[in-house]
């Protein structure tokens, strides 16, 4: 099975991606509680808070950063 890295991947993107992959495995990097996020995934999924909690022998097969500030947070310009 494929293991796909991915941070940001809880917000809406990202979840959208994960789910409609139940046939690979992920492990998302996030900084909210794993036991929380646990539920909003299908069971391929692990969570973890720093990237020290990946096992020196997984493998990891692709990484994508979703990472960043959400674009819907503060107006794109003043007016």
């Amino acid at each position: 099975m494929k293991t796909i890295l991915i941070t940001g991947g809880t917000g809406l993107i990202g979840s959208a991606f994960i789910n409609a992959n139940p046939r690979l495995s992920f492990i998302i990097l996030s900084r909210q509680t794993p036991s929380f996020l646990k539920s909003n995934f299908h069971s391929q999924v692990t969570i973890i808070n720093s990237l020290d909690e990946i096992q020196n022998d997984a493998e990891i097969d692709a990484a994508i950063n979703l990472a960043g500030e959400p674009i819907a947070a503060k107006s794109w310009s003043d007016s």
